[in-house]
């Protein structure tokens, strides 16, 4: 895949962890990575909440060579639609409606996302 591709919180946890698929390697190295603002806060929480914030400074680097989308007022309406009609919750649904918004390819590893449109749900090496 070329051109621009936003990232999820999950698809970018498993790429750091090492734990992201062959075929969603490829992908990843074919896009140009965006990552929506929520996105680089979730990656801060899933540190503190492992207890890993030594880790922040490294990955901090890392999240700054990508394009990163800040949330909007209209961001934030779509997220409200996206929440109630699927039933993903608003950190999700933020994630989801920037990819909306900015005409670009949601990737995840998250399940709640399947099916959805404009979604391409990556795959793990474990789990």
């Amino acid at each position: 895949m070329t051109g621009e591709l936003l990232i999820d919180t999950s698809a970018l946890i498993d790429f750091f962890e090492q734990n992201s698929a062959p075929e969603t390697k490829e992908i990843l190295a074919t896009a140009d990575l965006v990552i929506s603002a929520i996105t680089y806060g979730e990656i801060y929480k899933f540190l503190l909440n492992r207890g890993k914030t030594s880790e922040w400074q490294n990955i901090k680097t890392k999240l700054n060579n990508y394009k990163i989308i800040d949330a909007t007022k209209e961001t934030s309406e779509k997220a409200a639609e996206l929440s109630h009609r699927f039933g993903l919750s608003f950190a999700d649904s933020l994630i989801y409606a920037t990819a909306i918004i900015h005409d670009l390819k949601l990737l995840t590893s998250d399940s709640d996302f399947k099916g959805k449109p404009n979604v391409i749900l990556g795959k793990r090496i474990q789990g």
